[in-house]
């Protein structure tokens, strides 16, 4: 047990490393880019979405800190299963060339590619806390609680799919539908008072819908009411499932991939 928990973790290190080198320090900007790319995105954001879609929204507070607070947790969960979803049959060659743990790897990278995103939501938070349109508070300390549970389920959905993949090839075409889909029905370019009720009420299983909510409360204050019992349900539920799919699938990888 001992060696294999090695393992795993040696593995997760040695290719967290190499995704972040070829994120980051393959191009001109190298390790720049890191802390570029969230103010980038932030003026996208303004010029594209707060002049053409404030006035429809029915969002009455800022509409750029609303938008960015959605939408980093988003792109945190979507790119972490997409790129995640790919790896084990993206790792297949040099699985058959260097034995290392497969959990391990697929650890590693997922962590990097939410990390990714994670930098650079604490980046546009800087961003807000020095142009005044945001302000500290102790609920600032549940974020970390709240962002690894986010991690988690990424993780978890991105490990399914992955697996699946292996034996079903179209599975990231599929994936890539489902994540889009799920991209509209989440409450990010608008508030879930704007969905239908039947609609509203089911958001309460849906762990991002739960996770943007709780980050704009978090961070921009309100009411901490809203149970987050059903996301925590979900996201554990999620985990049990992953860990299962792993566990009865881990030696036919081996032979598919």
């Amino acid at each position: 047990m001992h060696s294999s928990g090695r393992s795993i973790f040696n593995s997760a290190m040695i290719f967290a490393k190499e995704e972040l080198r070829q994120r980051l320090f393959d191009g001109v900007l190298g390790f720049s880019w890191l802390f570029l790319l969230p103010g980038l995105q932030l003026l996208v954001f303004y010029f594209v979405f707060v002049e053409m879609f404030q006035q429809r929204s029915g969002v009455t507070q800022n509409y750029l800190v609303f938008l960015a607070l959605g939408f980093w947790p988003w792109l945190a969960f979507s790119e972490t299963v997409l790129r995640g979803t790919a790896l084990f049959l993206e790792k297949s060659a040099i699985a058959k060339k260097v034995r290392f743990s497969k959990l391990g790897m697929f650890f590693g990278v997922s962590l990097t590619t939410f990390a990714f995103h994670l930098v650079g939501f604490v980046c546009v938070l800087v961003l807000f806390l020095f142009f005044g349109v945001v302000d500290v508070s102790i609920y600032w300390l549940l974020l970390p609680l709240l962002w690894v549970l986010h991690f988690l389920f990424a993780l978890c959905i991105g490990l399914i799919a992955s697996i699946v993949n292996v034996f079903i090839r179209d599975t990231t075409k599929f994936v890539g539908l489902v994540m889009t889909l799920w991209f509209f029905t989440t409450p990010i370019f608008y508030p879930a008072s704007a969905l239908p009720t039947a609609t509203a009420g089911l958001q309460i299983f849906n762990p991002i819908a739960s996770v943007v909510q709780l980050n704009r409360i978090i961070v921009q204050g309100g009411s901490l009411a809203e149970s987050i019992l059903p996301t925590i349900i979900v996201i554990f539920a999620t985990s049990l499932l992953a860990a299962f799919v792993y566990g009865r699938t881990s030696v036919e990888l081996e032979e598919f991939s």
